[in-house]
């Protein structure tokens, strides 16, 4: 999974999903989706607001698991955060 994550100036953290055909028919590509929105809405990392995420799935095989995707999102949510918050003066 890759996640780019820009400062947005709110107070609130968003959530965008790019999916392409290569992780496979619709039918995959939607559980896909699902499954990576309802893991950063049950992230406790996305108190922290602030962010514009894009969640890019790369190996659908992984990502069949929820609670394996949520908290390997939370980690990467938590990082971003703190690298966001090292560059801030």
């Amino acid at each position: 999974m890759v996640v780019v994550a820009r400062p947005n100036g709110l107070p609130r953290m968003r959530l965008g999903l790019s999916v392409g055909r290569r992780c496979g028919r619709a039918v995959v590509r939607n559980r896909l989706k699902r499954v990576v929105r309802e893991s950063f809405r049950l992230a406790p990392g996305r108190m922290l607001g602030g962010l514009d995420v894009v969640v890019i799935p790369r190996r659908p095989e992984e990502m069949q698991d929820p609670h394996a995707v949520r908290t390997q999102l939370d980690r990467i949510l938590r990082t971003a955060h703190h690298q966001l918050a090292a560059r801030l003066p």
